[in-house]
């Protein structure tokens, strides 16, 4: 704790006062713990720990015995032509597997051999867990078999396992566990080459390898995707066989829409590992082990001997140039160790002949087109606009071939209906220490951080100052202009060295920060949008609500200055008012969702609880209700979710709220004031009572949905995220960073 004293007080320029103030503030909301926490950050920033000896371990943590409630389903797709010989000890250690919670794929692709009578034995043996697809015409590629099994699988993990290969009974039990860190997207075990039968080892893992440099092979890791790459993996394919791999289930991966990779002989299955694995983690086992056949009929053997093994390799190079942050030199070293290979069989007098088949500089004029690496930071896994709309943006991101990140805090805990909302294929990094957060994106390849809460902002701030490489955005969702004058100038240190620019959604946001500051971190406005989703209502039967009610849908965390309180006391006055029945669902969790609910829970008002479909629920009802005092309250998603459900909004006047609803024929919704940050029940009810019974008011506002959600168009709003991030790595070489690097010299 003493050892932080010092770095504090360079951090806020010498000001006892600041500091001190600093200190009490985070007391007062976290704790002993939180004021630990921060002076942990300070030393470890004071110190530099991008200097140091970097340790995966240390930082992405070690990989942990199988917890009894972690099973995942993992789908085992089984890819067969005419290996009848070997089918039988494949599937024998497929079926025995240790762990069980699997479903098994069976594919044959027009075997003239036994092959089919082989899986069908095998299917009646275990129908439960199996199902088969046999062609009864040669698909003509081995990838077309992998997308047509990927697209029958359920599970959330994938294993294909070759029908000529065959491992040890532990196998999946040992990689599964790797899976507990969300942010391993693939782990593999070591292999034996094996020929012969008896099967005769010919050569390990280790040693297939042993020319990448230090033998790390002996014990589990799990290191970044990146760092692999960079290590290794771009000179050779370190998983010399899909069998020995277990991956997170990709998608609608477009790598399978491509006819160049579909036709590759020996490179495709490496290209689908750095595709799939880009922005998180790997895992590697020796406790598992894969048994690699080698024989006459293997493909990846006979390939070696052609020149299409140099072609594709090329290829290869040419998925590095564009998928991923590195040097050419990266390319080089993959350049001498092909050109090594070329030498043993074929002589070292005609590299003419090899530069024509292989060349890095074609490869790295493809550089350009390599989108940058991105993390999206979130407070956690809560319910909440600023942290649903980073999960949002990211899944967006994803889908446009972004390599993205998405670091979680965990400040709260994890809802896992928020969770659910992310993308399975992207990667979740956790950390057990926060001072580690700059280290793995550094590691990581980490080009931009994206982050959405002051205090993530704050914290994720401080450490990056010793990481001039790595850029900072900023998006600010209402929370800066609620602290005081005190508060914001204690921060105002570390957003004035470390930011380099701020977006804004609601023109409140602005108030919290001086013109100079806005103008020198290039403060821009964007105005939240939300993707189109597929909308199925909830029916009211199920929700034992009448066609002929007028409901009212709530949906927002409960806190008290969300209002669900003057909600349900205004439907209740409503209602007693009203001539047509008026209902009111309340969707979200939180302390008043626990308080209320006992005293108010009957027919007139209904807790709901979580839900990820909120559209549907709107959908439902006949109009939004978003009775905000949140001083905070900015752009709020929940209404664009309404409108974009098809619905009007009754909501209180704060932050964007009127804009938001604004059309050119009025407000699609009505709008309510706020009596020094309180609501007028009766007032509220009124409004509720005249929407209810009025059907020409109802029509106009219920007509001007979607002229008013039009203005809320993803494309746009997503296309100016992207030229923010461009704009701020294309000045990496700003002025802001020759300050910064003076105020770290002076820490250190």
């Amino acid at each position: 704790m003493l050892e932080a004293v010092r770095p504090a007080l360079d951090f806020y320029r010498g000001s006892w006062r600041i500091a001190v103030r600093r200190v009490v503030g985070v007391f007062m909301r976290e704790g002993f713990g939180g004021i630990v926490r921060r002076a942990h950050i300070l030393v470890g920033r004071s110190v530099g720990y991008g200097n140091e000896q970097f340790s995966p371990a240390l930082i992405y943590g070690k990989l942990h015995p199988l917890a009894p409630d972690f099973r995942p389903l993992v789908s085992i797709i089984v890819p067969n032509y005419n290996h009848a010989p070997y089918l039988r000890e494949r599937l024998e250690t497929i079926y025995q597997q240790t762990y069980q919670n699997i479903e098994v794929i069976l594919l044959d692709d027009c075997s003239s051999d036994e092959s089919v009578t082989i899986l069908r034995e095998f299917a009646s043996r275990y129908p439960e867990r199996t199902r088969c697809r046999f062609n009864s015409k040669n698909s003509g590629g081995v990838f077309k078999q992998w997308k047509r099994g990927l697209e029958l699988a359920a599970g959330d993990l994938v294993w294909i396992a070759e029908s000529d290969d065959y491992c040890s009974e532990s196998f999946l039990e040992e990689l599964v566990r790797s899976f507990q860190n969300p942010g391993v997207m693939l782990a593999f075990s070591r292999s034996e080459f094996v020929r012969g039968v008896p099967a005769e080892t010919i050569w390990t893992t280790s040693e297939y390898l042993r020319d990448l440099g230090p033998d790390i092979w002996g014990q589990p890791f799990i290191r970044s995707a990146h760092a692999m790459v960079v290590g290794g993996w771009a000179i050779k394919n370190i998983v010399p066989n899909v069998s020995s791999a277990l991956f997170r289930h990709p998608g609608q991966l477009t790598l399978f829409n491509d006819p160049e990779w579909r036709g590759l002989r020996l490179c495709g299955d490496w290209i689908f590992y750095i595709s799939i694995i880009r922005g998180g983690l790997v895992a590697y086992s020796p406790h598992a082990t894969n048994y690699y056949r080698q024989h006459s009929k293997n493909t990846s053997v006979d390939a070696q001997k052609d020149d299409n093994y140099y072609a594709e390799h090329e290829i290869v190079a040419r998925h590095i140039a564009t998928l991923y942050h590195v040097e050419r030199d990266v390319l080089d070293m993959q350049e001498r160790h092909l050109y090594r290979h070329w030498c043993s069989q074929r002589g070292d007098d005609r590299p003419t002949d090899f530069q024509r088949l292989y060349s890095p500089d074609r490869a790295w004029r493809l550089r350009t087109e390599r989108l940058p690496n991105l993390a999206m930071a979130v407070y956690a896994f809560t319910a909440g606009g600023g942290e649903t709309f980073p999960i949002m943006l990211a899944n967006l991101l994803k889908q446009k071939g972004y390599p993205i990140t998405l670091f979680n805090c965990r400040e709260q805990p994890t809802q896992q209906g928020v969770r659910g909302m992310l993308s399975p294929t992207i990667p979740i990094l956790e950390l057990d220490r926060w001072e580690h957060a700059a280290a793995a994106f550094s590691d990581m390849g980490i080009e931009l951080v994206h982050s959405h809460h002051a205090w993530v902002d704050v914290s994720l701030a401080t450490l990056l100052l010793g990481y001039p490489a790595i850029r900072h955005l900023v998006t600010t969702h209402g929370m800066y202009e609620m602290m005081t004058s005190e508060q914001l100038e204690s921060l105002m240190p570390v957003l004035q060295r470390r930011i380099d620019r701020i977006v804004y959604t609601a023109e409140k946001n602005l108030k919290a920060f001086s013109p100079e500051f806005r103008q020198d971190k290039g403060f821009h406005r964007i105005d939240n949008a939300l993707p189109a989703k597929h909308i199925s209502p909830i029916s009211r039967a199920e929700l034992s609500l009448s066609p002929e009610d007028f409901v009212f849908c709530c949906v927002a965390r409960a806190i008290p200055d969300k209002g669900w309180e003057e909600a349900i006391r205004a439907a209740i006055w409503a209602n007693a008012q009203s001539g047509r029945r008026i209902r009111l669902l309340l969707i979200g969790e939180g302390p008043e969702a626990d308080r209320l609910r006992p005293q108010y829970d009957n027919e007139c008002v209904r807790f709901i609880g979580f839900r990820p479909n909120i559209r549907d629920y709107f959908a439902a009802a006949d109009i939004g209700l978003l009775p905000s005092r949140f001083k905070g309250e900015s752009a709020p998603l929940v209404l664009i979710d309404c409108l974009l459900s098809g619905k009007p909004v009754l909501a209180s006047d704060v932050g964007e709220i009127r804009s938001m609803l604004d059309s050119p024929a009025g407000l699609a919704g009505e709008v309510f004031e706020l009596s020094d940050w309180q609501i007028d029940v009766p007032a509220l009810g009124e409004i509720m009572r005249r929407l209810a019974n009025d059907d020409h008011v109802y029509k106009e506002i219920l007509d001007r949905v979607p002229v008013a959600a039009v203005k809320f168009e993803m494309s746009r709003m997503l296309l100016e995220y992207e030229d923010i991030y461009r704009n701020i790595l294309r000045s990496s070489s700003g002025g802001n960073f020759h300050d910064e690097s003076e105020i770290v010299g002076e820490a250190l």
